[in-house]
């Protein structure tokens, strides 16, 4: 299991962030059997998807305090982003049908609830549970 403290999330240091936790999990004796680039990269998607929203979505406080934790079973990997400050109104985001081209928001989490078998928003989008299929 890999827990991850992010202090201050900001645009210009979101990519940092997100491959600060990909390193750590690369050096972590369970996540390195079998982990695929497939799966990085849907969990690399997952995080900054998750993570922009924090950032352009949430309230002023959303990004001062966030952790993530990513475990795994055989099949799956979890993770979880609480953010003790943000109220992130996600079901307004959260559509049935893909935004048309056109949409300015909105296709991030459509893509997201495409290529996870969960992803659920709890607490006023303070904590987003999310499940990914090991490739």
């Amino acid at each position: 299991m890999i827990i991850y403290s992010i202090k201050k999330l900001k645009r210009d240091n979101i990519s940092s962030t997100i491959e600060e936790i990909l390193n750590k999990m690369k050096y972590c004796a369970t996540f390195q059997q079998g982990e695929g680039d497939y799966t990085f990269y849907n969990i690399k998607f997952v995080l900054w998807e998750v993570l922009t929203n924090y950032i352009c979505h949430g309230s002023e406080k959303a990004c001062d305090d966030i952790t993530v934790t990513i475990d795994e079973n055989e099949y799956e990997i979890h993770i979880q982003v609480i953010s003790i400050g943000s109220e992130f109104e996600w079901e307004s985001y959260m559509q049935q049908d893909c935004p048309g081209v056109t949409a300015e928001r909105g296709r991030g989490l459509f893509i997201l609830q495409q290529i996870c078998e969960q992803f659920t928003y709890e607490q006023n989008g303070q904590i987003v549970n999310i499940v990914l299929r090991k490739s």
